[in-house]
């Protein structure tokens, strides 16, 4: 984001490359379309269990009719970059050591993982093993401005999957600025 330069009117509304002002921006029109990269949106909606003043949504895509490979979004819209980069440290800490039930029920043991060079402030994390059917899981979480991301990726367990995790991670990032 921008710094604001001397002379200019720090009141006036700031917008991004949409058009809209920083104040208009909602966690729901930030989702990205995932179906170019064979995902289906099988799940939406603002997130029931958010607190405070955040706006709060989520999303969870399917990739292919049977596969168990999917990604899931939640998007974090706060008043402003101060507050977001207090959420995201919070966040990201409790991510590392998430509850036992957090991938469905299934144990799985996180470990720090490369970040995709994405947004202001970028942390990642990977399943040690991957489950039986040769998968891993993925928790990437990134702040841009007043926005924090989180999104997870189950896919093959063959590769980082950094490429796609890019993908997503800017796919939301261009709606931001």
């Amino acid at each position: 984001m921008a710094a604001a330069g001397c002379g200019g009117d720090d009141d006036a509304p700031k917008t991004g490359a949409a058009g809209t002002t920083a104040a208009a921006l909602k966690a729901a029109d930030l989702v990205p379309d995932l179906g170019p990269l064979g995902y289906t949106l099988v799940q939406q909606g603002r997130d029931p269990a958010a607190i405070g003043s955040a706006d709060v949504y989520r999303a969870l895509w399917q990739k292919g009719q049977t596969s168990p490979k999917g990604a899931l979004a939640a998007i974090y819209v706060f008043a402003d970059a101060n507050t977001a980069t207090q959420q995201f440290t919070i966040l990201a800490d409790a991510l590392r050591n998430p509850p036992p039930d957090f991938l469905g029920g299934a144990k799985a043991t996180f470990d720090p993982a490369p970040s995709p060079k994405v947004g202001d402030q970028q942390r990642s994390y990977a399943t040690k093993d991957p489950d039986g059917q040769g998968n891993r899981a993925w928790t990437d979480i990134y702040r841009v401005g007043r926005v924090v991301a989180i999104i997870q990726l189950l896919d093959s367990a063959q590769s980082d999957q950094v490429q796609l995790r890019t993908t997503l991670a800017g796919k939301i990032q261009e709606k931001v600025r």
